[in-house]
């Protein structure tokens, strides 16, 4: 039986590999982080339609996540108008 060897990668070679994949990592680190930052303002453009949707009721107590829900639909409804 035969075994195949591959041939070794010189030094300069195994550097731009490796340079490559740092990079590939970087990016798909900076795109993790960018999610991450676009979920947070999404929250926080929530929080305050919900606040608002509270203050016109005047804080009554137990609405809270209907609020919530309402915040998240309006946005999302912005987003769509917005995008077209």
């Amino acid at each position: 039986m035969t075994t195949k060897t591959t041939p070794k990668k010189s030094a300069s070679a195994r550097a731009t590999t490796n340079a490559k994949v740092k990079a590939k990592n970087t990016n798909l680190a900076s795109d993790d982080s960018q999610v991450k930052d676009d979920l947070i303002v999404k929250e926080e453009i929530i929080a305050e339609i919900a606040y608002f949707k509270a203050q016109q009721r005047g804080f009554d107590v137990g609405h809270e996540m209907e609020d919530w829900l309402a915040a998240e639909a309006e946005l999302a409804k912005m987003a769509t108008f917005l995008s077209q």
